[in-house]
């Protein structure tokens, strides 16, 4: 429904068209890693396995309840990002401690996952959304200066995942 508006917040990620015609993210992690070579011969760097990128998981992949011609219901989730962790918080009135994910200092794929797990937990929480509906959960995110790299990566990694990400 709601669209972002303005360029990519990521200034000159790439672009390749679908076939429907709409631009698909072109997603490279390189977390961490500046200057390095790229492959060994062998085709694959003998250190670190290369980060799994999002746009191979498919659409919605990070919401197991969304399926096709089903109604998406948008919620937000207030997230509050800092240097070393995401803090996930609960509504207001909501006796619940605050969801705490651990994240490295350069935003990895599993920090990715953590944290994707840690909104599936909260929205499982929230029942049911409509009849043939989901939530389609809306991430408003607190950064600190510290974060700011945090932010940009997990914008990048959580599109097409059906997780929106914005800044509050």
């Amino acid at each position: 429904m709601g669209g972002q508006a303005g360029g990519s917040p990521l200034g000159g990620s790439s672009m390749s068209m679908s076939q429907g015609g709409m631009p698909a993210p072109n997603l490279n992690f390189n977390f961490g890693q500046k200057n390095q070579p790229q492959a060994q011969a062998g085709g694959t760097s003998p250190t670190k396995p290369p980060p799994r990128s999002s746009a191979n998981r498919g659409k919605n992949w990070a919401l197991p309840n969304a399926k096709q011609h089903h109604i998406g219901v948008t919620r937000p989730i207030h997230v509050a990002m800092l240097g070393d962790r995401l803090v996930i918080m609960p509504e207001r009135g909501d006796d619940r401690p605050p969801q705490v994910v651990k994240v490295a200092p350069e935003l990895g794929p599993d920090d990715v996952n953590h944290f994707v797990a840690a909104v599936q937990n909260e929205v499982n929480d929230w029942g049911l959304a409509v009849a043939d509906g989901y939530w389609k959960p809306v991430v408003q995110a607190e950064v600190t200066p510290e974060a700011e790299r945090h932010f940009m990566n997990l914008q990048s990694a959580l599109q097409g995942s059906g997780i929106e990400i914005i800044r509050r």
